[in-house]
């Protein structure tokens, strides 16, 4: 049987406005070596939707019994991951069956270049793979683009 690639046409991500907030609280307290968590929402369509974020206190991923037992704790609504300012390697552990079909936002560290948060899907076609897809922020109503409170 030949597996079949989850990545839709036109997919991306969406974090919410409070979502994209708590994800830049994280990334002002994280140490220079980075931080990770969970995203959490649902998915609707060829949308992800990023409703919230849990910081993971731990500098590795769990083990996949404590994924599995968190999410179903949190009435499976983790739909993905999140990297601020780590290596590449960071990103491995997640090609494994319990990340498939979840997806990924890396944040870069404070201070430096500012760049937008970059998606991916992990994906399986033949082996574990991350998917470039896109990354929208909500943008908070009557406010426009680029002004702060």
């Amino acid at each position: 049987m030949k597996e079949t690639s989850l990545i839709k046409p036109s997919m991306d991500v969406f974090l919410t406005s409070d979502a994209a907030r708590m994800l830049e609280a994280v990334r002002r307290l994280v140490p220079k070596k980075g931080g990770r968590g969970f995203l959490l929402g649902h998915r609707r369509g060829n949308r992800v939707y990023v409703e919230a974020v849990l910081p993971s206190p731990s500098s590795a991923w769990p083990s996949l019994r404590s994924f599995y037992e968190m999410d179903a704790g949190l009435g499976r609504k983790i739909v993905g991951f999140f990297l601020i300012g780590a290596p590449a390697t960071a990103r491995a552990p997640l090609l494994r069956p319990f990340g498939t079909g979840k997806v990924l936002v890396e944040i870069p560290l404070p201070g430096g270049k500012k760049r937008p948060p970059a998606g991916s899907l992990i994906d399986y076609h033949d082996r574990f793979l991350f998917k470039k897809i896109r990354v929208v922020v909500e943008r908070p109503v009557g406010r426009p683009e680029g002004k702060r409170p």
